[in-house]
């Protein structure tokens, strides 16, 4: 008997994920209360996020050292050719072209050291105002859906106690036609 109590007990105690469901469809007021509870609203308006379109640049500064770096390769081999070759006035140029090249590399590789992507990727957006033609309409909306609430309420109270009285109306049928049945075969029995 212990043992029935305790089945009894632990087979009722337990809901599925869409008793669950079930339930709170059919109690949603409890179900808001529970929300509110463990999940509460955040106070003020919530702020809508929109991609910053912020770009990366390490990849065009990488790409940019290594073309430096390229240059300044050329340009020592193409000094040392144009000293042994041609005047002094054009490997003095491409001494200074290399010097340029080599100032500007450092540069790119400061700026590499010293850039940090930027973080996060997304930017409050402002918050959306309502104007008031839009605030009314939803007002008077809500005023509506409000009135045909309290109406459909009404109709399912009156239909529920219509659905009472004829259920006592049956049950009042079965308690006096049986009975009626049995006191009809006892009077059946007496006569045959």
């Amino acid at each position: 008997m212990r043992w029935l109590l305790i089945f009894l007990i632990v087979l009722t105690g337990c809901i599925t994920e869409r008793g669950a469901r079930h339930y709170a469809t059919d109690h949603p007021e409890k179900f808001a209360d529970f929300c509110g509870t463990y999940y509460p609203v955040v106070s003020g308006p919530i702020p809508e996020y929109r991609p910053a379109n912020n770009t990366n640049y390490l990849t065009a500064l990488d790409s940019l050292i290594w073309t430096g770096d390229d240059l300044t390769a050329r340009f020592k081999m193409d000094s040392a050719r144009a000293a042994d070759s041609i005047s002094r006035a054009c490997a003095d140029l491409v001494t200074g072209y290399a010097r340029q090249v080599d100032s500007l590399s450092a540069k790119i590789k400061s700026l590499r050291s010293w850039y940090k992507p930027c973080w996060p990727d997304t930017v409050p957006a402002p918050y959306p105002v309502l104007d008031n033609a839009k605030l009314n309409a939803a007002n008077r909306k809500i005023a509506e859906l409000s009135q045909d609430n309290q109406t459909l309420k009404a109709q399912i109270a009156g239909q529920k106690t219509a659905n009472n009285r004829q259920n006592w109306y049956c049950y009042l049928f079965g308690i006096l036609t049986i009975p009626g049945v049995w006191g009809l075969f006892k009077l059946i029995k007496v006569f045959i």
